[in-house]
């Protein structure tokens, strides 16, 4: 009997040992996983005379928000006749100005060319951009490409401090204000709370922050359980509103204001965002299918040896 027991001990050891190995030698590693992205895949690119004709605007990305003018306009480009840069802003009021800030009639064989942002930031301010390459080719081609972003003064979020329980608005913008113009300058970000039909709750606001300040507490205490919404405005030195007013929505329950979480830790290999808990619920899974086989398969054998016996 002690010797049958020894015998599943060692077996159940081995088989745990020989499991554990197999399950990290496939486990992706999340430091190298990230490395790996970005080495596996290498594209080396010659430009040749014979290379058609190319144009393309490299960076900013579409859909980007930049709290800084300190922008680069990358334009890449191979076999072109001439290419011309066009914006086109939009304002707060929605009124759209359109201009060619840059050509180039007699383009290198090969890009990229840079342009500063900045320049044209402080011409126009704060606002929506559509930058629009027109290009020709070298054989007469017609090639475009378009890339939209938002110049914006500030971004705003809502957080709790898990210790007092109190409310916070956290405000982002350019730390540089000196590097501005007096017209880009925030002065100062009026914080404004309603209730859900729209009413103020003057109570509480309006709240008034000035730079470099950039977190304030929202005194929620003695207000009723509830849906709320937090307006900050920010305004120049002359009382101008800067174009982009962030609202936030929260709820007060009577207590605290409830702040949902937007952290994604991978859930069960969620879009293969792969967590520590995903790693031991799949390590404690593995690990029982495969100690509950071993002793399924020891226990066969020493019935099937007995009957031999």
């Amino acid at each position: 009997m002690k010797k049958t027991q020894k015998r599943i001990i060692g077996l159940f050891g081995l088989v745990l040992v020989v499991a554990m190995t197999i399950f990290a030698a496939f486990l992706p590693s999340p430091e190298v996983s990230a490395v790996s992205a970005l080495t596996d895949h290498i594209t080396v690119v010659v430009v040749n005379e014979e290379q058609p004709p190319s144009a393309s605007i490299n960076s900013p990305n579409s859909g980007e928000r930049f709290l800084t003018p300190d922008q680069t306009i990358e334009i890449g480009y191979t076999n072109l006749k001439q290419y011309k840069l066009i914006v086109t802003y939009t304002d707060e009021e929605g009124v759209e100005t359109t201009e060619t800030v840059a050509e180039n009639t007699n383009p290198d064989p090969v890009g990229p060319d840079y342009y500063d942002f900045r320049s044209i930031a402080e011409r126009f301010g704060y606002g929506k951009y559509v930058f629009k390459l027109e290009a020709v080719g070298d054989d007469d081609s017609a090639i475009d490409d378009t890339v939209e972003f938002e110049y914006i003064a500030i971004e705003a979020d809502v957080t709790k401090d898990e210790e007092t329980g109190g409310t916070y608005v956290d405000l982002d913008f350019d730390q540089d204000q000196e590097s501005l113009t007096e017209d880009l300058k925030i002065d100062q970000v009026i914080l404004t709370i309603y209730d859900k039909d729209g009413n103020e709750i003057t109570t509480i606001s309006p709240i008034v922050v000035k730079p470099p300040v950039g977190r304030v507490e929202i005194p929620f205490d003695d207000e009723p359980a509830g849906e709320y919404i937090i307006v900050a405005q920010p305004y120049n030195s002359a009382g101008e509103a800067l174009f982009d007013t962030v609202i936030m929505k929260v709820t007060y329950d009577g207590k605290e204001i409830v702040v949902p979480s937007t952290a994604d830790t991978g859930g069960l290999f969620k879009n293969l965002n792969i967590s520590k808990a995903d790693y031991l619920i799949t390590g404690v899974g593995f690990f029982l299918v495969v100690g509950i086989s071993g002793m399924i398969f020891i226990n066969k054998r020493g019935k099937t040896s007995r009957r031999r016996k």
